[in-house]
């Protein structure tokens, strides 16, 4: 006969206290292995717990760095915003300076010129009038000059003279003093 398989339904030993005590020992085994696995399943949630605070630390380490980063950026941006905007008010403030400054040179100029001219207008008008003047002046002492020497004078050459005199054209006075006359006007006078 052979044997290829034996069923063993259980074995259980004979003495009570060994009974008890490999029941004991049994219980024990379990709690041992309970408590073992339950620490280390605590052990691995702790860990995996941990893993995940650094994780969570170091992403809002790294979300704040990025913020800043970002503000810092947007700050650089503002500045620069805010320096082209004051440059540009600059510059135009500066230009339109520049400019006003021409106008009124350019207007103070013109002012200046306009002033000469009517200074050189005037001047040439009181030129005028004081050539018209003189020429009056000469011209009506001439006259009365002769007229003088004619009154005490009745000689025949005196007559011819006179003749001479009353047959001159009279030298016409303009009425506008603004009118150059070409002075000295020559007025030929002659006494004999």
């Amino acid at each position: 006969m052979v044997i290829t398989n034996i069923d063993i339904q259980s074995v259980e030993p004979v003495d009570q206290r060994t009974r008890d005590s490999l029941a004991k020992s049994v219980q024990l085994a379990i709690e041992i292995t309970t408590s073992s696995l339950e620490a280390a399943a605590k052990q691995d949630s702790a860990r995996l717990e941990q893993e995940a605070m650094g994780r969570l630390e170091r992403q809002k380490i790294n979300d704040e760095a990025e913020a800043e980063k970002a503000r810092k950026e947007l700050l650089t941006l503002q500045a620069e915003t805010h320096q082209v905007e004051s440059t540009g008010a600059a510059s135009a403030e500066a230009k339109a300076k520049a400019e006003a400054a021409f106008i009124e040179g350019e207007a103070s100029v013109k002012q200046a010129q306009l002033s000469a001219e009517a200074t050189r207008i005037k001047s040439e008008a009181e030129l005028n009038q004081m050539k018209v003047r003189h020429l009056l002046k000469s011209t009506s002492k001439r006259q009365e000059i002769i007229w003088k020497s004619n009154m005490h004078e009745n000689s025949p050459s005196s007559r011819r003279r006179n003749s001479r005199i009353s047959s001159m054209p009279l030298v016409p006075i303009p009425s506008n003093p603004s009118l150059k006359l070409d002075l000295p006007l020559k007025l030929n006078f002659w006494l004999v």
